[in-house]
């Protein structure tokens, strides 16, 4: 397992390298040609760097020597250096589009200089460091992709206090740290790995909340407590393997786990503590039988046996007619290990056989059923561990979900032409895209509990739709699309902070208010375009209260309703500049 994470890490290095493509770039002028069509060069607050920066040698720090703010717009890679011993010179950086890659560098003996960095796009990977002590990158907020941090063998200190959100994988591995503690970090969006720790003793994650993959503990030795008070789900397997000193798990608030609970040789773990977990999240809402051996004092017998209160189906089940529902009528509490699909039937008409259904480990969808008009039936439903697919249903309309809490990858709600009600307000995390298209009856899209979002979401082809409600969302991994929705007047998202990709909000003929107040980063383009009643004002003050630095590409601003700010925006870093009009640009 070990050796598959390093190649893996590695194969990531090496990419991020060959993206640089040149030695270290200084800071200068930015032109037309360089940041794209959209950008002219303003005076900055911020010096940007369009290029990937690669670091040989202490001499191509130098250049970036009392810069007091600096943004990269490509990658960040240390690699093979033999004399660089830390970063100072890059104390002024807070934003990196794409990757940080600090990799084999023998002499480096700290990240001093990372103090400040905020915000990196892609991958954070530090590996192979021979002499590496401290890890400082308090600030570091959001990591977009992949976190991994391992096989630094003189690794003492590690600070990322502030991280809230990694987008895939988080990784700690084969180095001699005695304590982590992760204050921030609330979302993981794939794999969640700590193992071959050989000195660590505590891992503590008091903000963690949702882990949207299968999480990892193993072979680390003296680990003795592992704590995550907050953490209601993981989508996936949980697993503690072989760690030797394990007697404290701080899981109090885990209320649904997608795959297998497993614990295996973990010597000093009472099997009363695994029981106890066990009961606390329920068998019902465990994804796969549970499974525990070879661990620590047998103070409890372990009963993980099915019990009364709730029916457990093991495998798929699949609904093709009306008859198939039988089996399940009258089950107050039904749980299936496996998925649900109802599709391509013409005589389903009503799903109360399933009222009582509450977890879901795989997929749920329903499709192409000529009959069916209302999901409503499925409002007991809490977790679904893979996606929620809602598509090409003729008549139905209505799909009120009001206790769904968590979807672990997909939402699609695709070609539903008479849906009217979507009630999926208590979801709080989607793990992957997220589509609501061609739903040409709906009003109103309550997605308000949600926030996180693993990957993009795109809102688009809506008829009728007049109010997109995203009011807890946060961080959106990907991008935000909402294009081609011509009666929608209103989209909301007052606490997003970050955009992982692009922000693209296009085309809504009726859109009159957007409010994003608290937007911070947008790692690729942002185009606001094609909406005639947003007034040039609204839009170059949401634009403009993101640093320009902050934003990784594009910005596309026009075909708004001209006003006193005519073409032009003000940044906190300064003045923008003038934007194109809409003569510069071929129409889409």
């Amino acid at each position: 397992m070990r050796t598959h994470f390093i190649r893996r890490a590695l194969g990531v290095f090496i990419l991020l390298a060959l993206a640089g493509c040149s030695e270290a770039t200084a800071p200068g002028d930015i032109t037309e040609a360089e940041r794209g069509v959209g950008h002219t060069a303003p005076d900055q607050a911020c010096e940007i760097i369009d290029t990937s920066v690669i670091i040989d040698t202490p001499a191509d720090l130098q250049a970036f020597a009392g810069t007091e703010c600096l943004a990269i717009h490509g990658s960040l890679v240390v690699r093979n250096t033999t004399d660089v011993q830390d970063l100072s010179e890059l104390s002024g950086l807070r934003f990196v589009r794409d990757g940080v890659a600090i990799g084999e560098n023998t002499g480096l003996q700290s990240l001093d200089g990372l103090q400040n960095l905020i915000f990196v796009g892609q991958t954070f990977v530090v590996e192979g460091n021979d002499a590496l002590e401290s890890i400082n990158v308090p600030s570091l907020s959001y990591v977009t992709r992949n976190f991994h941090i391992f096989d630094n063998p003189s690794l003492t200190q590690l600070d990322a206090s502030s991280l809230q959100s990694v987008g895939a994988e988080f990784i700690l591995a084969t180095s001699p740290l005695q304590e982590v503690t992760f204050a921030s970090l609330a979302y993981v969006g794939d794999a969640f790995i700590i193992q071959h720790m050989e000195e660590l003793t505590a891992a503590r994650f008091p903000a963690l909340k949702r882990l949207m993959g299968f999480a990892l503990i193993e072979v680390n030795n003296q680990l003795e407590m592992f704590g995550a008070p907050n953490l209601a789900s993981v989508e996936s397997t949980l697993e503690f393997r072989l760690n030797d000193s394990l007697t404290t798990l701080m899981l109090g608030s885990l209320d649904f786990i997608g795959g297998p609970l497993q614990f295996i040789g973990n010597e000093s773990l009472s099997t009363c503590t695994i029981q106890g977990l066990v009961d606390s999240v329920g068998i019902f809402d465990i994804g796969a039988q549970p499974f525990a051996t070879r661990n620590g004092p047998q103070e409890c017998e372990l009963d993980f046996g099915e019990t009364s209160e709730c029916r457990i189906v093991e495998g798929d089940v699949f609904v093709d007619e009306q008859a198939d529902l039988a089996e399940f009528a009258g089950a107050e509490c039904l749980s299936i290990r496996g998925g649900l699909f109802v599709r391509e039937s013409s005589d389903i008409t009503d799903l109360s056989a399933l009222s009582g259904l509450r977890f879901v480990s795989e997929w749920v969808s329903v499709a192409q059923n000529s009959s069916l008009t209302s999901l409503d039936a499925l409002s007991n439903l809490r977790f679904i561990g893979f996606g929620l697919v809602v598509e090409e249903n003729p008549v139905l309309a209505s799909a009120n979900l009001p206790e769904l809490e968590v979807i672990g990858t997909v939402l699609h709600v695709f070609d539903q032409p008479t849906l009217t009600g979507l009630g999926l307000g208590n979801v709080e995390a989607i793990g992957d895209q997220t589509v609501l298209g061609g739903v040409d009856d709906l009003l109103t899209a309550d997605l308000s509990s949600v926030e996180w979002l693993g990957a993009q979401i795109n809102v688009e082809n809506n008829d009728s739709l007049r109010e997109l409600s995203l009011d807890s969302l946060v961080h959106s991994v990907g991008s935000v699309r909402v294009r081609y929705n011509q009666e929608l007047q209103s989209l909301a998202a007052p606490q997003l902070v970050q955009i992982g990709q692009s922000l693209r909000i296009q085309r809504n003929l009726a859109l009159e208010s957007i409010s994003m107040p608290e937007l911070e980063f947008v790692a690729r383009d942002v185009f606001i375009d094609y909406n005639p009643l947003i007034a040039n004002c609204d839009v170059y003050a949401l634009v403009g209260q993101i640093d320009f630095y902050d934003i990784g590409g594009v910005v596309r601003v026009f075909s708004l309703t001209p006003d006193a700010c005519s073409n032009f925006m003000e940044g906190q870093a300064g003045p923008i500049g003038q934007l194109p009009d809409f003569d510069d640009f071929d129409s889409e």
